[in-house]
């Protein structure tokens, strides 16, 4: 039988293999994918997190991983307004997304650890951890989006 601590041995490692993988995604390839991993209209451009959720209220008590990570991109807070910046950033927050979905999909490995029920509850717990990261960055990606829009219309009519 496997003990707790071997489960969240095995849960973290698996974690940490996902951050690796998915800092090694380059820019171009992040850009590549930022389409399929857009705003989907239920979302409503991300105001559905709020509306339902009240992220607000919870998504600053939720750790960033940017900070703790030595590849990490600090993503608490916005440090720029610069275009270039931005663009990184919402380059950043589909990374986390991954990097969370990865955590989420490698977690199967437990349905075939554990037999029924255990495996069903540890997967879950597993879903349960990470969904709440990945509902801010689809909360925050459709909100830098924006600002990097608005900011080229910006420079537009000042051309």
């Amino acid at each position: 039988m496997i003990t707790i601590a071997v489960t969240i041995l095995i849960w973290f490692v698996l974690h940490m293999l996902g951050v690796y993988l998915c800092h090694k995604l380059s820019g171009t390839h992040l850009n590549k994918m930022l389409d399929a991993f857009s705003s989907k209209p239920f979302e409503g451009r991300g105001t559905i997190y709020q509306k339902i959720f009240h992220i607000q209220k919870w998504k600053d008590f939720l750790p960033d991983g940017g900070k703790i990570n030595r590849f990490g991109f600090e993503k608490s807070r916005l440090v720029s307004k610069n275009e270039s910046y931005l663009n990184d950033f919402i380059l950043e927050t589909l990374r986390a997304e991954l990097i969370h979905w990865f955590g989420i999909l490698s977690s199967l490995v437990f349905l075939w650890i554990y037999a029924y029920p255990k495996n069903i509850l540890i997967f879950s717990i597993a879903i349960l951890v990470d969904i709440p990261f990945i509902m801010i960055q689809r909360y925050n990606r459709p909100r830098l989006q924006r600002i990097v829009k608005h900011i080229r219309r910006k420079n537009d009519v000042m051309d």
